[in-house]
């Protein structure tokens, strides 16, 4: 193996690496944001949001720089491959990392079906109505009467 192969294959190892380091913190941060959102803790979530935009934006360029060494020239074909630990890992990393951000996703959905049906219930109560007679109602669906001397 010469000179510009070998470092470009320690690059790669090392860019592995990271990727795997990045999938790992964004595991912790799916998991921690899993928690938040069943504790209904909204500005802890966009902090937390805002860490998981830069570790995302980060896995992205250690890809970029990833597929550029491996375009590059020196590398032999099979040296794209990742070990078999590491793939496995990577593989189970990814995997629960999906299956948690799946969950996440139900999280967000049945909050925003609370908060549907509560802005729903809040527009029934504040505003009157009219009942099947013509007459105005009031919030708690009673007659409002409307004595005038």
């Amino acid at each position: 193996m010469n000179e510009v192969s070998s470092n470009a294959s320690d690059r790669l190892i090392a860019l592995n690496e990271e990727l795997l380091e990045v999938y790992r913190a964004l595991l912790s941060v799916a998991r921690k944001k899993q928690g938040l959102l069943v504790n209904g803790s909204i500005k802890e979530l966009e902090s937390l949001i805002s860490s998981e935009e830069r570790l995302l934006w980060r896995a992205g360029k250690v890809e970029e720089e990833r597929q550029s060494v491996l375009e590059g020239p020196g590398l032999p074909e099979s040296s794209g491959d990742l070990d078999p630990k590491t793939q496995e890992t990577l593989a189970a990393v990814a995997e629960e990392l999906i299956q948690i951000n799946k969950a996440n996703m139900d999280l967000v959905r049945q909050a925003l079906q609370q908060v549907e049906v509560s802005l729903e219930l809040a527009r029934k109560i504040t505003s009157p109505g009219y009942g099947s007679d013509g007459k105005s109602e009031d919030s708690a669906g009673a007659k409002v009467v409307n004595k005038q001397v």
